[in-house]
């Protein structure tokens, strides 16, 4: 989720320092004025699209912009770069866990590295999550397995995500926004929904695929 009091707050911050008004920088992004004001106020949520847009242009991170971290500068350029080279492979870092508090990529959190044909990215920051749960084995994601990432703090309705609740260790599982709560569903009839607040839930990435070793 973003973190609407940040983001309005730091995006009025790099207006600023770009000495744009409101009418400017909605000019530079197609948007109207009123959509730029309502960001800025917290009364409206910009799309995942627009949030990869707004960080390449003012070349931050995601994470920082929607205020989910102190770090200004991107973790590595591939957040900000468009599709990688055709043909070529990219080593994605595989966690075993992701704990509060911590770096992604911290060293406990980091247990090796898989290399990904670039052709199946599209930008974007992406890493492996090891799978240790069965809350998902509906959308045969089973303990053992990985799933590939894309780093992003905005999902859609009924996708497959990695979210923080509570500030908690990270988990897998299929997203619905409701007015002021957010519910996890699990893909296994063996365990019940979650329901939570939206403010205490963090998206950290989007499932794109899951991979079994042999």
């Amino acid at each position: 989720m973003v973190v609407m009091n940040s983001f309005g707050k730091r995006l009025r911050q790099l207006r600023k320092e770009k000495n744009l008004s409101q009418d400017d920088l909605a000019k530079l992004f197609h948007l109207s004025q009123s959509t730029i004001a309502y960001y800025e106020s917290g009364r409206k949520q910009p799309t995942q699209k627009t949030l990869q847009k707004l960080a390449q242009f003012f070349t931050v991170s995601m994470d920082w912009l929607t205020g989910h971290s102190d770090l200004r500068k991107p973790l590595n350029s591939t957040e900000l770069e468009g599709p990688y080279p055709i043909g070529k492979t990219v080593r994605i870092p595989v966690l075993g866990t992701i704990h509060a508090g911590e770096p992604l990529y911290a060293e406990q959190n980091l247990v090796g590295y898989e290399e990904v044909s670039a052709d199946e990215l599209n930008g974007g920051e992406y890493f492996f999550l090891k799978v240790t749960g069965d809350s998902m084995i509906g959308s045969h994601i089973i303990p053992g397995s990985k799933v590939l990432v894309r780093r992003q703090p905005v999902v859609d309705n009924g996708q497959i995500a990695v979210v923080m609740v509570n500030d908690e260790e990270a988990t897998l599982k299929r997203i619905k926004f409701m007015e002021e709560a957010v519910i996890l569903y699990p893909d296994n009839p063996n365990y019940e929904p979650q329901i939570h607040k939206a403010d205490k839930v963090r998206i950290i990435g989007v499932v794109k695929r899951v991979v079994f070793d042999l």
